[in-house]
């Protein structure tokens, strides 16, 4: 049985305000903050260069009505029919003259399609003038108020130069939501000082607001601020979340407890399938979704398919992660151990695969009770693409011949995956097989190295997944991201790449691999060593620039191969993310320093070493 969620998704929120798919496009309309100025204080917070987030048309010689159509004409290559609302994000967009403020919000929804503001802004920066404005203004217009509460910790506000308390944060916010306006908060987590405990003890008080949204960002350190200079002289105070803890972090805040199959599908239940039927449930229109989903819905199998789907990536990843440790030379005495022959004959075959799944109680889409035609699936499929539960990648076997393959779907939650698969694991480690034909050293090694592969297969996951959304966002004409496998028809040999990254417009291929390994193994480049699949690559994509390894350890060149910490590019992804006419090199620069974070930077120039 799971527990209802009590919370929507942003996309199932902005569905009960418009019948059709809305974005933010953000607005810098040249204001400053009361601390930076004077009123209250100088130099801001201290983690702030709020440049650093704007995207390339937000400048303050361009009008808000000029940056909107520069905004609209990014988001119509993709979404031809969406509508748009204004977001005044740089810096506290409610502290102004009130003539002056309402000028620049009424120039935003002049522009066509713009069907309303979200107007980012500090608690201390709410006259009572300006609220009667935006109380009338929000019954013809959809208008959200954003505030910046940061903390809830007045000493972690007062050590970032914030210039307000946490009380005055919950005076602005109960006094916006009693006129009837919506009201949304941003929260800091990992902010100097704050461990992960005291970041869950604030979620009581933040639930005490009334809060219509709530968003959670984790702390990034850019160069240039004061904050960056206080991590490098005091580096312990700060907690910056590790890939391994980006795996393992299941939607939580804490690490993932889910080591049993009832616990693991519990919060699956909770955290995602729970909270998608309560979505619809609260949707006035559930049927905009399809018709399929609502026949689901109605017939109450809808919780059942949802599962069985999300589920299949979990198991997809645990089959992977088990064959993969009976190849591995370590596990070669558990082989070894066990006793009967019919099974050691089929390790590695079809037939250990489907006794795996079996082992694990797998079910095909096509064995699930509930009945599933094709217009089931594919709006079940488009609902979670809508939602931003999974990610689908195009991907290519030629692109000088348009030839493709099956494209790739990730599913966008790697902690739920990694709590289920290791749930998974363990359930197959204690199966009665393996107790009578194993000892115990021999099933721990077994655990160990499947944990090791799952961690693996999902870092692969998220450096594709987020590679993929951020060349998608700087230009998704010219940048193509994917996985590559294919035969080569000249041998007939089976080659592959974690990840190709090609520039169309230079005609030029970056090669991947990607390894949850801190150690340089000269196998992890066989591939990228065959030259008769660079010979492919140089014809069917584009000449190969660059060969890379991703991996744990620190960064270097061997053999003409760039090992680059995976960490470290992760990060880097940001730089290029914010940079107007981006350069791959930048994003894939030789010169890295391992020890630190990549401080994210507003500079052009390719971006120097801490």
């Amino acid at each position: 049985m799971y527990k209802e969620m009590l919370y929507n998704d942003l996309s199932t929120f902005l569905s009960l305000h418009f019948p059709f798919k809305v974005q933010k496009i953000s607005i810098n309309a040249g204001f400053t903050c009361p601390n930076r100025d004077g009123s209250i204080g100088y130099g801001g917070c201290t983690y702030c260069n709020n440049q650093t987030f704007n995207p390339a048309y937000c400048h303050t010689d361009k009008s808000v009505g000029q940056q909107l159509e520069e905004g609209k004409r990014f988001f119509s290559r993709k979404y031809p029919d969406m509508k748009y609302l204004a977001y005044f994000q740089a810096y506290t967009n409610t502290y102004g003259e009130l003539e002056e403020l309402k000028h620049k919000y009424e120039e935003a929804l002049t522009v066509a399609d713009v069907v309303g503001l979200v107007i980012g802004t500090r608690p201390d920066c709410m006259p009572d003038d300006l609220l009667d404005y935006l109380e009338e203004l929000n019954k013809r217009i959809f208008v959200l108020i954003e505030y910046g509460i940061e903390s809830t910790d007045d000493e972690t506000l007062k050590r970032i130069n914030r210039g307000h308390t946490f009380a005055q944060a919950e005076e602005a916010v109960v006094r916006t939501a009693q006129r009837g306006i919506p009201v949304g908060g941003h929260v800091i987590l990992g902010l100097p000082g704050e461990e992960r405990e005291a970041l869950i003890r604030q979620a009581e008080r933040l639930s005490r607001l009334p809060l219509t949204t709530l968003k959670l960002h984790q702390l990034q350190l850019i160069k240039g601020t004061r904050m960056a200079s206080e991590y490098e002289k005091t580096p312990e105070l700060f907690h910056l979340y590790s890939v391994d803890e980006y795996i393992e972090y299941g939607g939580t805040l804490t690490k993932s407890p889910y080591k049993t199959l009832q616990a693991s599908e519990e919060y699956q239940n909770t955290a995602i399938v729970g909270n998608i039927l309560h979505s619809l449930e609260k949707s006035e229109d559930a049927r905009r979704y399809g018709a399929a989903i609502t026949e689901l819905y109605e017939q109450n199998e809808l919780k059942s398919v949802l599962n069985k789907m999300i589920n299949k990536f979990s198991y997809y990843t645990t089959v992977k992660a088990v064959n993969k440790c009976f190849k591995s030379a370590p596990l070669y005495s558990t082989i070894h151990n066990i006793q009967e022959p019919s099974y050691v004959s089929l390790i590695n075959t079809e037939e250990a695969n489907q006794a795996t799944k079996n082992a694990l109680g797998i079910k095909d889409l096509d064995e699930m009770q509930t009945s599933l035609s094709k217009r089931h699936l594919d709006e079940l499929k488009n609902y979670l693409l809508e939602l931003e539960l999974f990610l689908e990648i195009p991907s290519y076997i030629s692109l000088n011949s348009g030839e493709r393959s099956e494209d790739l779907e990730i599913f966008m939650q790697p902690g739920m995956i990694y709590a289920h698969s290791t749930a998974l694991i363990k359930n197959l480690a204690d199966d009665s097989m393996w107790k009578d034909t194993c000892g115990i050293a021999d099933r721990n090694l077994f655990i160990l190295r499947a944990d090791h592969f799952v961690k693996g297969i999902l870092l692969e996951n998220i450096i594709l997944a987020e590679t993929y959304k951020t060349f998608q966002k700087i230009d998704l004409d010219r940048y193509y991201v994917s996985q590559l496998s294919i035969t080569l028809r000249n041998n007939n040999q089976h080659v592959e790449a974690d990840m190709i990254l090609v520039d169309k417009q230079k005609g030029e291929s970056y090669l991947f691999e990607v390894k949850y390994s801190n150690q340089i193994v000269i196998d992890q480049t066989k591939h990228l060593r065959n030259t008769d699949f660079l010979e492919y690559i140089d014809e069917n994509f584009g000449k190969v620039k660059s060969r890379l390894v991703l991996y744990t350890g620190a960064s270097s060149k061997q053999n003409d191969v760039l090992y680059l910490n995976a960490a470290t590019y992760l990060k880097r992804l940001s730089i290029v993310s914010n940079t107007p006419r981006p350069e791959i090199k930048q994003l894939l620069n030789e010169n890295c320093n391992t020890s630190k974070p990549n401080l994210k930077t507003t500079s052009r120039k390719k971006p120097r070493k801490l």
